[in-house]
Order: structure tokens, then sequence, then C-alpha cells
């Protein structure tokens, strides 16, 4: 996996309604911004990019938001590279496999963080997590 790592510049989470019974739907989404060349120790022949995201949970009808800014060193082979970075400029969608990626390693960290922050504030997780449940036997 061509990523190198993943550093947040704001988390915040903020409750606007201490009743929970107003919680009606947890809306999360990410999205990716600006997408530029920058300065990395990477292996040879390959180009570091700097990939911006916000990650955004919605307690809705507003209830409370959470939301992560950051950003992930991606680097590859030079010619795809710069592949990469034109589309980035030339605003066209980017190679699905690229965008799997990144978003896979984005949603990996920002869930992760996202539920310990959920936690500390006193909110319920902000994606589903899974459960037990048990099923009668067959008499």
């Amino acid at each position: 996996m061509p990523i190198a790592g993943l550093s947040f510049a704001k988390i915040s989470g903020t409750k606007k309604k201490s009743d929970p019974r107003a919680l009606k739907n947890i809306k999360t989404g990410v999205e990716l911004g600006k997408i530029a060349k920058t300065t990395a120790r990477v292996p040879e022949n390959n180009i570091p990019i700097r990939i911006e995201f916000t990650w955004k949970a919605e307690y809705e009808p507003d209830v409370a938001e959470i939301v992560l800014i950051g950003d992930l060193l991606y680097f590859a082979e030079t010619k795809k590279a710069e592949d990469l970075l034109k589309k980035a400029d030339s605003k066209a969608p980017l190679p699905k496999e690229v965008v799997k990626e990144v978003l896979d390693y984005v949603l990996y960290h920002c869930n992760v963080q996202g539920i310990g922050l959920a936690k500390d504030i006193g909110l319920p997780s902000p994606i589903r997590l899974s459960g037990v449940s048990f099923k009668e036997a067959k008499k």
C-alpha cells in the first residue's frame, strides 16, 4: 500500500443537546480535499502526494457533530503520480483503485478516532458495532 501515514489537523466534537431521546439518526461521511505534490522521503522513483480529507459524523436532528480534518501521505511511481496530479488539477475523477485505497485507510483511522471521541463526550458510536445475538434452539 503506497500510503506512508495519516495525521489529524483538527479533531472536534460538539454536543448541542443533552437529551439522548432527541437523537433520530447518525450520518457519517468522508470527503477528499486538496491533492498536491509535497516533499517527503519516499522510495526512489516515487513522488509524494498529500491528500486532505474531512470525516464527519452528524447526530441528527442537530444533536451533535464530530469532525476530523487531516491529510495523508500517498506515494506512487513517477508516471502514476503525475497522472494522478493531472487528474486532480483538472477535477477529473481519480482512479477507483486509488480512491479505494485512500478511503479505506482514512475510514479505518477516522472510525477508530470517532468512536473514541464519541465515548469521551457521551455520545453513541458514530458507526454500527457488531453485537451478540442468540437464536432459539430448535426442538
